[in-house]
């Protein structure tokens, strides 16, 4: 999501797609939904550099074990 948020034309977007399906994704489950909020009540609060892509990134990479 962050990723295309800086493609500012179709060609940039279709360039980032065909980057990305040389990685695995990780699904946005349930269970990163909830842990997206717990950080959200955490953090979001407490400070304003955090912001909504950062907190989905850190909840998926928490939910998954990524290291």
């Amino acid at each position: 999501m962050e990723l295309f948020a800086g493609c500012k034309t179709v060609e940039k977007r279709k360039e980032m797609e065909s980057i990305l399906n040389f990685y695995a994704r990780a699904p946005f489950t349930q269970n990163v939904s909830r842990k997206a909020i717990t950080l959200i009540k955490r953090y979001a609060v407490t400070t304003n550099t955090l912001h909504l892509p950062d907190l989905l990134i850190a909840a998926t990479a928490l939910n998954y074990n990524f290291h």
